[in-house]
């Protein structure tokens, strides 16, 4: 595998934020020929994009927005270790962070995909959340957090269950799976800010605050659009149409949300420093993966 450099995987992400605006066209269009036509290829391309396996017969609605989720701030980077979680609890915890889930398009898109998927969902107080790629579940730290705190988490930690065992500790050396497992988690983070919005969208004013890195995101997505309509009204060109905005933008919001998290900045209330853990523990599971595959670790 090709060494990752500072800018490896745009041209993925770019593909998938494609992916998804198109899906997002033909989800307008459901009930139509046209989307039934568009199904199978946009499927398709998004399967690929995430896994790279076993591609070819989920349907549009399926796929088409299963490229959009987010954690709470509390939420920490995903472990390759298995461990023991308290099983969900279905007559407490879970039915307002289902019903917060169900108010978006977003949010019921990640519920039919877990479902169909067979992710596993369970409530711990203390540890944190996190998806455990190995058992096929997600932890959720539940400890009083609202129910729509809880249900961005879910979009989040499903985003990684999509790309389960990727990046891959056996073939990538420990830097270049550090840099991939970050960009992972921004482009959660990224994906993550547009679910949040469309809750805060159709809930009253001011009662769903913003999720990590989403004014990140946001600012640096608009910022890089206006730089873009700058620089073609220079050279006389028409503006930015609404798929390379989306485009445009979203790649620009991803490689920020990296910086940010890579460089340690103090973003939406934590401390300078803070977000280095990432890359910490994602060395640390790589290292243990290895260790216990007996391949070397150099």
């Amino acid at each position: 595998m090709i060494k990752c450099q500072p800018d490896c995987g745009e041209s993925a992400i770019s593909y998938l934020a494609l992916v998804v605006l198109i899906g997002a066209i033909t989800a307008s269009l459901a009930g139509s020929g046209v989307a039934t036509e568009l199904a199978t290829g946009i499927d398709t391309a998004l399967c690929r994009l995430t896994s790279g396996e076993g591609c070819g017969g989920r349907t549009s609605q399926q796929a088409l927005d299963s490229a959009v989720p987010k954690a709470a701030p509390a939420s920490r980077p995903r472990t390759l270790v298995t461990r023991p979680a308290q099983p969900l609890s279905p007559d407490a915890q879970w039915p307002p962070v289902e019903r917060a889930l169900n108010e978006t398009p977003l949010g019921r898109q990640t519920l039919a995909w877990a479902r169909e998927n067979a992710v596993q969902i369970f409530f711990d107080e203390l540890r944190g959340s996190f998806y455990d790629d190995n058992s096929n579940t997600i932890t959720l730290e539940y400890s009083g957090l609202p129910s729509h705190e809880i249900a961005g988490t879910v979009v989040h930690e499903v985003q990684h269950a999509r790309n389960r065992h990727a990046p891959d500790w056996r073939t990538m050396g420990r830097d270049e799976f550090v840099s991939a497992s970050i960009e992972e988690e921004a482009t959660a983070y990224a994906i993550a800010a547009k679910a949040n919005r469309q809750l805060q969208s159709v809930r009253p004013p001011k009662t769903v605050p913003d999720k990590m890195y989403q004014r990140l995101f946001e600012s640096t997505y608009e910022h890089a659009v206006e730089r873009e309509n700058k620089a073609r009204e220079k050279m006389g060109r028409p503006p930015v149409t609404p798929l390379e905005r989306y485009l445009i933008g979203t790649a620009a919001g991803i490689r920020r949300i990296k910086k940010a998290i890579m460089t340690g900045e103090a973003v939406d209330g934590l401390k300078k420093g803070a977000s280095k853990i990432y890359a910490k523990n994602y060395s640390h599971d790589w290292e243990h993966e290895r260790e216990i595959a007996r391949l070397p670790l150099n």
